[in-house]
This record gives C-alpha cells, sequence and structure tokens, in this order.
C-alpha cells in the first residue's frame, strides 16, 4: 500500500479549519487505498513506500518555502493546503480560495448594507493569506473609490499586541469592519460591549470561515464560507492528474466563496452594490488577558467540533442554568450518563467545572442549539 505523506505546519496542528482539511484527506484517500502518516519533516518520508507526491498543510511562507525544497530535493511534488498556491512564485499544485474575490464580496456586502468607512482587523504579517488579503482590501477600496489608507488595517505585530482594542478605541470612526477569521470577528462582537459598542446597531461585523462558534455568540456573525474540508478532499483529484501526467507543471483548483448573513450585519440580504472592478481578474477573566483571547476561542472551535448532537443539547442546557438532574430528565439519559458526558465536555472545552462551562456557554455559545441539525 502507498503512503501519502502530510507535512502539517505545528501551528495548523491546533486549528480546527486545518485539520477539517486533514480529515478531507483522510476520506478522499481512503477511498484510494493509499493510507495516509503526518510527519514533522520531509526526512521522515520513507522514498520506498511513498506517492510522488506530498501534502504540505501550512499558513507561514518561509515554513512552506523550506519544506518545499526539501520535497523537490527527494523529487516529490509539494500539494499545497491552506496557504494560497496562487502566491508563491514556484510552480505548486493546490486546491485554493480567490481570496481576492472573498474581500471583493465582503467589502461589496458591506457597501450593499450601507457602510461607508469600513476597517480590516486581526491580519499576522507572517500569514500568506492575511497579507493576501490586506493587499486586496486596499485595493478593492481604491477601486470602489472608497477612503481607505493603512491606518485603516489594525494588525498584530508578530503575532503580539492588542489589535481588537485598538481597533475599538477608533471604532466610532467606521460603520462597517471585516475580521481576517471568525475568532478575532467573535472576539470582537464579544469585547464590543465593554467600549459601549452596539452590534449590529453601531457597527456592522463580518468574518470569515464559517465556524461553528460564529453561529453561537450572540450577536450571530455574519462570514464567508472557506471549505477547507473539501479543498482536503481535492487533493485526491489532484494527485491524481499529476500521477497520470507527469508533464504537466501544475494543477490548482480553486473554490468559491459566498457570504453568509447572519445578525452581526442584521440579517441584510446580499444585494450587490457595485459592479465588477476593472483592475479585479476575477465572560473575560475566564477567557484571560486578550493576548491569549484568540488561542481559547480556537479551544472553544476544537471543543465544538468534537461534540455529537446529545453534547451540544447537554450544552445548551448548561447555559440555560439548567440543572443535571433536569438535563437528564429532558434528554431521556441517566444522571450518570450526563455526569459522564460533562466531564469529556470540562476535557474538551478546558473548564474545571460546570460553572466555568457555563459561563463560557453564555458568553459565546447561547445559540449553540443551532448545531444541532447539522450533526
Amino acid at each position: 500500500m502507498n503512503t501519502l505523506y502530510v507535512l502539517m505546519e505545528p501551528v495548523c496542528m491546533k486549528q480546527a479549519l486545518y485539520l477539517s482539511s486533514l480529515e478531507g484527506i483522510r476520506k478522499a484517500f481512503k477511498k484510494h487505498n493509499i493510507k495516509i502518516k503526518i510527519v514533522n519533516y520531509p526526512e521522515q518520508i520513507n522514498l520506498a513506500d511513498s506517492e510522488p507526491a506530498a501534502v504540505i498543510i501550512s499558513i507561514s511562507m518561509r515554513w512552506t518555502m523550506a519544506v518545499a525544497e526539501k520535497l523537490r530535493h527527494i523529487n516529490i511534488r509539494p500539494i499545497l493546503v491552506g496557504a494560497a498556491v496562487d502566491s508563491f512564485e514556484d510552480s505548486f499544485s493546490g486546491p485554493t480560495i480567490d481570496r481576492y474575490d472573498l474581500v471583493y464580496k465582503q467589502i461589496d456586502y458591506l457597501l450593499s448594507a450601507g457602510c461607508h468607512r469600513i476597517a480590516f482587523i486581526g491580519n499576522e504579517d507572517n500569514d500568506i493569506n492575511d497579507n493576501i488579503r490586506k493587499q486586496a482590501f486596499l485595493h478593492t477600496m481604491k477601486g470602489f473609490k472608497l477612503p481607505v489608507s493603512k491606518s485603516d488595517i489594525f494588525s498584530y505585530v508578530d503575532g503580539n499586541g492588542d489589535c481588537i482594542e485598538h481597533f475599538l478605541n477608533f471604532s466610532k470612526r467606521y460603520d462597517g469592519a471585516i475580521c481576517v477569521n471568525d475568532y478575532i470577528g467573535v472576539e470582537l462582537l464579544y469585547r464590543a460591549k465593554k467600549f459601549n459598542i452596539n452590534i449590529p446597531s453601531d457597527l456592522l461585523v463580518i468574518g470569515s470561515g464559517d465556524f461553528q462558534i460564529s453561529q453561537t455568540i450572540k450577536p450571530s456573525l455574519s462570514t464567508t464560507t472557506l471549505d477547507y474540508y473539501k479543498m482536503g478532499c481535492l487533493t485526491a483529484d489532484i494527485l491524481q492528474t499529476l500521477k497520470n501526467n507527469p508533464y504537466v507543471d501544475k494543477v490548482q483548483i480553486t473554490l468559491p466563496c459566498e457570504i453568509v448573513v447572519r445578525e452581526s450585519t442584521k440579517n441584510l440580504p446580499y444585494c450587490s452594490a457595485k459592479t465588477q472592478l476593472a483592475f479585479i481578474n476575477h465572560e473575560e477573566a475566564y477567557l484571560g488577558h486578550p493576548k491569549n483571547f484568540g488561542q481559547n476561542l480556537l479551544t472553544i472551535e476544537m471543543g465544538l467540533s468534537n461534540c455529537t448532537k446529545t453534547d451540544l443539547a447537554i450544552l445548551d442546557g448548561v447555559g440555560r442554568g439548567i440543572s443535571i438532574d433536569s438535563i437528564a430528565e429532558d434528554l431521556f439519559m441517566s444522571v450518570g450518563a450526563i455526569n459522564y458526558r460533562l466531564k469529556k465536555l470540562y476535557n474538551n472545552f478546558h473548564a474545571d467545572n460546570k460553572a466555568e462551562l457555563e459561563t463560557m456557554v453564555r458568553n459565546f455559545m447561547p445559540l449553540v442549539a443551532n448545531l444541532m441539525d447539522e450533526k
């Protein structure tokens, strides 16, 4: 049995978005009777059983280039997942997302909703995808002849700094905000209350990724689709094409992005405000210091990813302050069974007890029952 080696950048190992790509890869290659093996370094690849290509799941330019160079040195072709393949000068294969089109739709949607001054929040300079979207934001705003400058971009500097608080201090300048992902968007919705900013009355907010947590916060977060699971599945088609066509330089598949409308933009439907642009080709104490806020949101998203329909029903009951006996009665389960599942939920959400889990649900998952229909 051949082996597809997957090299995963460490920062991606704890993010549900990239782990969903890994699940897509596993499902797709199981059909082809190809074994998946996750490794940290190209030196761990056994050339005797390796497929002629390997998958790189990554977000940073330096790490991606270093791994790709080593793969090519041992005659294995890299297939990128996560990092935008069209941002590299070399010929890379991989599924990708048109991030210019994504940002265009976000800005166009906010304009159609009545916004005139828009901010871009949460990008990191070492993230390939963030940098593409930052440039797309500047170019698209200028293309729409809207006021924009680099001061309208609120970034993390080397992974440090509180860009959300920085934005909130100047938020009265804006009526719309684009967040690089749903984690930033959810944190912004939560922290805006302490700055007496009412969302969506004072500010319309849209994220990116359509994570589960964007549906559970109140108000729920408008966002855009980013189907990383499908990207993982598509790697099987790309590998097959490369194997059948050895002289093909690269295989790239572009996935579309769509606007998902929710409460943070008043549930306003997307009615395009502009024509295509000429230059376009197509509770706080528990969560800790703001520096750690994003990591805790990652923990919540990972916890939600591991929840069954029953777990979600238990979370819903916990958030509403219902006793364990009442939850057991509502779900036709024994108290012992509920306690067993609660222990697993404490572990998955890094909560020490029911009170901490209740605080987390009330702050970030009051609409957790919305996810039950998807399970």
